[in-house]
């Protein structure tokens, strides 16, 4: 799943349990992105092309500034409603945490998170569907849309 749906579906959970303490809203984030991840996304495909590549950073930089652009525009919307306070910065970036981990693994080349790596795999493994990214995507990109415009709202 990618950051900025992480991020929505945190923020949006936060929101309506009223949690507004920055730490327990980055620890929120972290936690609900194995639960996401949980969830077939329809991304998986992406993942795997991009760990294939000759030089796996390039593919996966280009996904990440996809996602950080979308993100970012999720972000301005925020502002713009004067809804981005430090409980949702600290959401947003808890929810990036374990992709940001793995990321850096395979930018380094070698193991740096241990137990948390073999988590999230086992997590994206759990439920045993896969889906095109056709499909998954543009999902992804609906369910974003969505909660960031009623966060914002």
């Amino acid at each position: 799943m990618f950051i900025t749906a992480h991020a929505a579906v945190t923020v949006t959970v936060a929101t309506t349990l009223g949690v507004d303490q920055p730490a327990a809203t980055f620890v929120l984030g972290w936690l609900l992105h194995y639960f996401g991840d949980a969830l077939p996304h329809g991304d998986e495909s992406l993942g795997e092309w991009a760990k294939r590549g000759r030089v796996p950073a390039i593919r996966i930089g280009l996904m990440c500034l996809i996602d950080l652009a979308a993100l970012s525009v999720a972000l301005l919307w925020c502002q713009s409603q004067g809804v981005l306070t430090p409980a949702v910065w600290a959401a947003i970036v808890g929810s990036a945490v374990p992709d940001l981990l793995v990321g850096l693994e395979l930018v380094l080349g070698k193991p740096i998170t241990g137990p948390l790596a073999w988590l999230h795999e086992a997590v994206h493994r759990s439920i045993n569907f896969v889906y095109s990214p056709w499909i998954g995507v543009p999902l992804q990109v609906i369910l974003a849309g969505v909660l960031w415009w009623l966060i914002g709202r």
